[in-house]
């Protein structure tokens, strides 16, 4: 509705409430179409709590690999709370 709206630009805030919500629901697919295109349509650079979120998302999944792959190939500074 945001997109649809043309006036209405997301935030940090905005996809890390999507991100969550997809983590919280399993919708793992949408998940990472959410977080592709916050960087790369938006240019929103994932915060910590960005990734928290989508790795939360993709172990729900038991997608363990891609996890780690997503947050070691970023090279981000991430906390505890990411792993």
């Amino acid at each position: 509705m945001m997109q649809e709206s043309g006036g209405v630009k997301p935030d940090n805030t905005t996809f890390n409430a999507v991100l969550s919500a997809c983590s919280h629901s399993g919708l793992i697919d949408k998940g990472i179409e959410v977080f592709t295109f916050m960087i790369h349509t938006y240019g929103i650079e994932p915060t910590t709590d960005h990734f928290s979120c989508i790795v939360d998302l993709l172990g729900v999944a038991e997608y363990l690999d891609e996890a780690e792959k997503l947050v070691k190939g970023r090279h981000v500074d991430v906390d505890s709370t990411v792993w």
